[in-house]
């Protein structure tokens, strides 16, 4: 995702996936491993300057 030119991204799919993600577990970036919350991370980072930062 992080290698994605900016066109090739879709937001609202992305948002979906957040959504997913923390619907299944509220604490996944406490719970989780290492890798796993860094990649959550990295995901949050791209959809707030995809909707927010530009």
């Amino acid at each position: 995702m992080a290698y994605l030119p900016e066109d090739e991204i879709d937001i609202d799919e992305l948002e979906m996936i957040l959504k997913e993600i923390f619907k299944t577990d509220i604490n996944v970036l406490q719970n989780s491993k290492s890798p796993i919350r860094t990649n959550i991370r990295r995901l949050i980072m791209i959809y707030d300057y995809m909707k927010w930062g530009k």
